[in-house]
């Protein structure tokens, strides 16, 4: 086999211009722009950590000032202060028990889950939250894009179950307006499946996905297409229909 004496030249044209720039007064740190690895003192192009070669003089091709990967401790910490202060202000608004409703919690989570395993498999959700949640770093693109969009479709989901539930309870509730006593109860359906989906789209597929983000910066460089999102466009009709059933029952008191 003859040698690549093209390969040889190459990495002892390399080996040379590393240890001339690391040598340099005016040199500065390189760090891989993959996975942050120090490139200090190498004798290669490659780096060990990712195996992806950088140029010591192109800086695009590696990072100099990295920022770290925010620690898996914090979300956790966060994640129970988030989870107290929903609580707190759940009881501040009376008895705990009345923000419970299991058929709105079925719409929610059901129409979720049941779209989230129709667009992406039930393996691959599963890994998104087992990898998100052990706070792993991720070196594939493929991989860290493909949780990312199992994260930014059950936020969609949830936000569409919430609609879902809502205009459920609005239809039952407005089916027969001459019994005070199912308005009532067909309008705390109809808001707190919006609850439900709020809870479960921003405080926890989001926040998973803006986790899985801040542990994989490295990645998140990449220029892919994102899913669109709902959060706003839900937002806008809840209120709207919000404030339309409060007219409809308004007027029909009226009347």
């Amino acid at each position: 086999m003859t040698p690549n004496f093209v390969d040889i030249t190459l990495d002892i044209d390399l080996q040379k211009l590393i240890t001339f720039r690391l040598g340099s007064a005016m040199s500065e740190k390189m760090y891989c722009s993959d996975c942050l690895y120090d490139l200090q003192n190498l004798t290669s192009n490659k780096c060990p950590e990712c195996g992806k070669r950088f140029m010591p003089n192109d800086i695009s091709t590696y990072e100099i000032t990295p920022s770290k990967p925010m620690h898996p401790l914090c979300f956790f910490i966060g994640s129970g202060l988030m989870a107290l202060v929903i609580v707190w202000c759940l009881r501040s608004g009376g008895h705990l028990m009345m923000f419970v409703d299991i058929p709105s919690l079925l719409i929610v989570l059901g129409i979720s889950l049941s779209g989230i395993l129709m667009s992406s498999g039930l393996i691959k959700p599963i890994r998104a939250f087992i990898i998100t949640l052990s706070g792993k770093r991720i070196y594939d693109v493929y991989e860290f894009e493909e949780y990312r969009k199992v994260m930014e479709r059950g936020r969609n989901l949830a936000w569409s179950a919430g609609i879902i539930g809502m205009l459920v309870g609005l239809i039952a509730m407005l089916a027969d307006l001459s019994d005070p006593s199912g308005i009532g109860a067909g309008l705390a359906v109809s808001l707190i499946c919006p609850l439900y989906a709020a809870i479960i789209a921003e405080l926890i597929f989001a926040q998973c996905d803006r986790f899985l983000v801040s542990r994989n910066q490295h990645m998140h460089r990449q220029h892919t297409k994102r899913e669109p999102n709902l959060t706003k466009i839900a937002a806008a009709i809840i209120l709207l229909a919000v404030i339309d059933t409060t007219f409809l029952i308004i007027a029909s008191q009226n009347f």
